[in-house]
């Protein structure tokens, strides 16, 4: 009996979806996967970022995932689930510092773990919503100065201080994901929902008045464990799935079947400004 499920899915697979969706040699490309949603992937997560690789080119294209890390922001502020009241203290106490050559992903699934690891990655410095990134543009996009694989705690370091300009933006022109914007880079969906496409984000920053909060993180600051504070956004998810489908009826992403599932391609300028009207126009 077959248990490995109905659809095999190969690296080739995957690449060709990639292209046949609009993406090309030399582009910068962020990616979002689930991998369970595909079928049986062959070769797992190894396959699903060799087939990026290839489509974006491996002398001039650009890879970048997130590399999400919420638990790292002060637990007061959890909400699913909350922490208990009780604990706070000595979570504030225990929690290590948050260090991009250490802390594992969660909540972006194995892919973006793998590809966390993956030599010549790069990873921004934020704290909560760091991106991790490969390619040509893969230093400029994330502010690093060494690749993660061979950083041993840069973060620290008095040639690399956390930038309070990316903390306060974590998504937003100054972030990787205006970056994104900026060099005319893509967002592909390899199975991944689109309440997930974390680029529209960006939209937040738009309107008024910006709904400013205090966040607090654990770092590394010059080799000390510290908390820090900085302003941010409170961000909204529940206007993106419909947002996204609304894109794909538009005409301006384009879906292709891929196993189980399928692999869904937006140029990330045409993303920014799609969702800019339509949350003005439903008011989400």
């Amino acid at each position: 009996m077959n248990t490995l499920g109905k659809h095999l899915v190969c690296r080739s697979d995957i690449r060709e979806a990639l292209q046949a969706a609009g993406v090309k040699l030399g582009d910068v490309l962020c990616v979002h996967t689930s991998l369970s949603a595909l079928g049986y992937v062959c070769g797992g997560a190894h396959a699903v970022i060799e087939a990026c690789m290839e489509a974006v080119g491996y002398r001039r294209g650009t890879i970048m995932m997130p590399a999400f890390t919420r638990d790292y922001s002060h637990p007061r502020g959890w909400r699913a689930p909350p922490a208990p009241e009780e604990w706070l203290p000595a979570m504030f106490d225990e929690m290590p510092a948050f260090d991009p050559d250490r802390s594992p992903t969660q909540g972006v699934g194995f892919v973006a773990e793998l590809f966390r690891t993956w030599p010549d990655v790069y990873r921004s410095n934020h704290p909560i919503s760091s991106v991790a990134a490969w390619g040509h543009e893969a230093k400029t996009l994330t502010g690093s100065m060494y690749p993660v694989a061979s950083s041993a705690g840069w973060y620290g370091q008095s040639k690399f201080e956390p930038s309070h300009l990316h903390l306060d933006s974590r998504f937003g022109p100054r972030s990787p994901f205006g970056g994104l914007v900026a060099r005319d880079g893509k967002v592909a969906m390899i199975g991944a929902p689109y309440s997930t496409m974390s680029l529209l984000h960006l939209t937040q920053y738009a309107f008024e008045p910006v709904e400013d909060v205090k966040v607090s993180a654990c770092i590394l600051f010059r080799g000390q464990r510290t908390w820090i504070e900085f302003n941010d956004v409170h961000f909204r998810d529940e206007f993106m799935e419909d947002c996204v489908i609304d894109m794909v009826t538009a005409g301006i992403a384009a879906v292709i079947p891929c196993g189980a599932s399928k692999v869904t391609v937006v140029r990330a300028s045409e993303a920014v400004d799609f969702a800019l009207t339509w949350r003005r126009t439903h008011r989400r």
